[in-house]
């Protein structure tokens, strides 16, 4: 297009979530500010395709359910879809329904917004022995996701779970929760509520494999980890041991240094916990224990008859700079399941080749 014109675009989305609901907002946007510019007219039409019966994906069915104020996002998500050059077409799924030629015979641009919905691969020793799971299909399970599974064998007693940001926290949380106090505050679907309920595990392992100045917890999963009701914390102090140059660097990022010091605030409970008789942040008795380890890679589940039996550990050390550096200091901890939250893959779509390495459409 050489000269400017009114011509309407037609634009297709692929994936209803937050990124294609604000990539969509965000195109009108630019296109009414810089369209007659580059000659592409200032009006458009926008389809969004979504696979799933509803949209809003990873705000409806990635969310923990007990973070109901981050759901709130799906008001301001439909306000975007109340503009009447936006259009929703739910039930259609991208390959099934509709095919790349199909859309590229009909717009002038597909955008792609289909999200991470599988778990990277662990890649460790026994990762596909019976009892490891990933965390996306755990998230599905307690968020209700439509095809998800309906129930979760939540059996064993030791649990250990991979990870060092939020998702990992979330994994964690909702395996040492009580049940009845999640229900009380939330809306989990009955069949999560019954199976939390009958939820065995009474000790639960976080490995973090690099420092307490590396985590990537955001604040408000730490102040939600510190009040479980009947759960002790419990840390290792030599994790707290940060030289001046770590500190200095971790001052340098708000965020970072948000916290590393919720974390030191954590320390002080887990410490206060044990002076107290092991309880709860509530002074009551605790009957599960949630052990906190930073510095700390696993390198292999160890199995027996084809189930997991126990976790290997080695002890690293990392740097003000954040490279990891292993020290042969190995621990096995018994452990019946092990969850990984170590990030998910983007998807793939059919029809259109995918980059393995780089993980993403190429």
């Amino acid at each position: 297009m050489t000269e400017s014109v009114n011509i309407e675009l037609r634009i297709a989305v692929i994936g209803a979530g937050p990124a294609g609901v604000y990539s969509s907002d965000i195109f009108l946007r630019q296109l009414k500010k810089l369209g007659e510019e580059l000659g592409l007219g200032t009006e458009a039409r926008i389809d969004l395709f979504e696979k799933l019966p509803v949209p809003f994906g990873l705000v409806r069915y990635g969310v923990a359910p007990d973070h109901p104020s981050i759901k709130f996002i799906a008001s301001a998500l439909e306000k975007t879809l109340d503009n009447p050059n936006i259009h929703l077409y739910c039930d259609v799924e991208f390959g099934k329904d509709v095919t790349l030629d199909d859309l590229l015979a009909r717009y002038d641009a597909v955008l792609f917004a289909t999200g991470a919905v599988k778990d990277k691969p662990l890649n460790l020793p026994g990762a596909d022995l019976e009892g490891v799971y990933g965390a996306a299909k755990f998230v599905e399970w307690y968020d209700g996701y439509p095809t998800g599974a309906r129930e979760w064998p939540l059996t064993a007693e030791n649990v250990a779970v991979i990870g060092g940001g939020n998702v990992a926290m979330d994994v964690a949380r909702e395996l040492m929760r009580n049940a009845d106090d999640l229900k009380a505050k939330t809306d989990i679907p009955d069949n999560v509520y019954e199976g939390i309920g009958q939820n065995k595990a009474k000790v639960l392992h976080l490995f973090i494999r690099r420092g307490v100045a590396q985590a990537k917890f955001s604040v408000q999963e730490l102040r939600e980890m510190e009040k479980l009701p009947g759960v002790q914390l419990i840390i290792n102090e030599d994790d707290f041991d940060l030289d001046d140059e770590t500190i200095e660097v971790a001052g340098k990022d708000k965020l970072t240094r948000q916290m590393v010091e919720e974390l030191f605030a954590v320390r002080e409970m887990a410490e206060d916990m044990e002076d107290d008789g092991d309880v709860d942040f509530e002074g009551n008795p605790a009957d599960r224990k949630y052990y906190v380890h930073f510095n700390s890679a696993p390198t292999e589940i160890l199995g027996e008859d084809g189930k997991v039996k126990a976790i290997r550990v080695e002890r690293t050390e990392t740097g003000a700079d954040g490279k990891m550096h292993r020290t042969g200091e190995f621990t096995d901890y018994p452990v019946e399941a092990v969850y990984h939250a170590i990030g998910y893959k983007p998807a793939e779509a059919p029809g259109i080749t995918y980059d393995e390495h780089g993980a993403h459409l190429a």
